[in-house]
């Protein structure tokens, strides 16, 4: 994929231009692994790689064989499951889903990873954490902690995690 595509994803969760180049191109490098627990997160595979046609819609960019068929990344995973938070909780009149990628960042604990305060060894180590699904049972360590969870968080589809927390938290 190019960097024109690695600059107009990372605009949607960072238009600010917040200082968080460094763990954005990281989540970027970092593909995407749906784990064993729970194999409909298939789809969120799926969510991140349909942002590339509409990566290639908005700006007239084609997309080559190789581009549609790289693996997700984690930063096109957590993305695309920012702007399905922003579809469903749709408070806002413009796309926010740059405050949901930040919400879920935060989570997982990558938000102190800034420019100037960066570790790409923790960052991975907490990407992998999160994929392996080695967080607790409640979520937290995870994208969507709950304070009261029905279930175990570890074994539910980040989609259902998603919707949990957005019922209990807004």
């Amino acid at each position: 994929m190019t960097h024109k595509y690695f600059n107009w994803l990372s605009l949607k969760v960072n238009p600010q231009g917040e200082p968080y180049l460094y763990l954005l191109k990281t989540l970027y490098s970092i593909p995407f692994r749906v784990s064993g627990l729970c194999p409909t997160d298939v789809r969120r595979e799926e969510d991140g790689r349909q942002l590339r046609k509409e990566y290639s819609m908005d700006t007239g960019d084609g997309l080559t064989v190789e581009d549609e068929e790289y693996p997700c990344n984690v930063l096109e995973c957590l993305t695309a499951l920012a702007s399905r938070m922003d579809d469903i909780l749709g408070k806002y009149s413009e796309n926010r889903a740059d405050i949901w990628f930040y919400d879920m960042a935060f989570n997982l604990g990558l938000l102190q990873y800034d420019d100037s305060h960066f570790d790409e060894a923790a960052v991975r180590h907490t990407v992998e954490t999160w994929m392996d699904r080695n967080y607790a049972p409640n979520g937290r360590g995870g994208l969507f902690p709950l304070e009261r969870p029905i279930k175990n968080q570890r074994y539910v589809a980040l989609w259902e995690q998603m919707a949990a927390y957005s019922n209990e938290r807004y």
